[in-house]
């Protein structure tokens, strides 16, 4: 079994500056994907706390981190004392403060929001234009080198603008694109036994803001999660994605 990850890359995870074996191994191994959660959850408990955003030294915030890259034996003995602290904090913050995000992982969500955004800056949306979600499933299917089904849903008063094909975590994905609202809405379909599919089956039902005013949200459908990310409330998102 691979080994778990250090302080100072888990802190790239959550920073969303990790490299893609890092990505992988926590979407893949519960133990650095339990400890990912929870900086997740206290840096998310320190952000709604203005004071202690304000006020709190770089160096509290590294420690937190255990970014002290090359620290000496004593520095590593603090450390050990200082997560006693973190813990303390991170269960008391837990009691007055709403988790942020649910179960999507900054990684997960910083990365579906950025393959939204490149493909309608580069305007190539789509490499399929269609309507007909059973065209589009069969052509991802097959694009993807798929077995089984890939279920497109249609909601009634939802668009169907197409499909391409894309890469989440640099492995193979499908996106499915709709307008609804309005708004480009992108649902991403994860390769099975993928990073992402792993990091998704830990999310489903759960959503996070991301960057570029995105929100993105972990839906499951028939054939697995998926990943929705649009600029819509995370109701409106969920139901674009589960069809109707």
């Amino acid at each position: 079994m691979t080994a778990c990850l250090d302080a100072e890359r888990l802190g790239a995870v959550v920073d969303g500056a990790a490299d893609a074996a890092a990505i992988a191994h926590v979407a893949d191994c519960a133990t650095c994907g339990a400890r990912v959660a929870e900086l997740e959850a206290l840096g998310a408990a320190f952000r709604r706390i203005p004071v202690a955003r304000e006020r709190a030294p770089a160096s509290l915030h590294a420690t937190l981190r255990g970014l002290e890259a090359g620290a000496s034996s004593e520095g590593k003995l603090r450390r050990r004392s200082v997560a006693g602290f973190v813990a303390a904090i991170a269960a008391a913050a837990a009691l007055f403060l709403a988790p942020e995000g649910g179960g999507v992982s900054a990684a997960l969500a910083d990365e579906a929001a950025a393959s939204h955004l490149r493909a309608f800056a580069k305007n190539a949306a789509c490499e399929v234009e269609s309507e007909d979600p059973a065209l589009l499933g069969a052509w991802l299917r097959t694009g993807l080198g798929l077995g089984g089904e890939v279920e497109v849903p249609l909601r009634p008063g939802v668009e169907l603008v197409g499909a391409r094909r894309c890469s989440l975590f640099g492995e193979m994905a499908g996106a499915v694109v709709y307008r609804a609202g309005g708004e480009t809405v992108t649902m991403f379909v994860p390769t099975p036994g993928s990073a992402a599919a792993r990091a998704c089956a830990r999310a489903v039902g759960s959503c996070r803001a991301a960057s570029g005013g995105q929100t993105v949200c972990v839906v499951e459908g028939r054939s697995g999660p998926r990943v929705v990310v649009g600029e819509l409330p995370a109701q409106r998102l969920c139901e674009v994605a589960q069809g109707g």
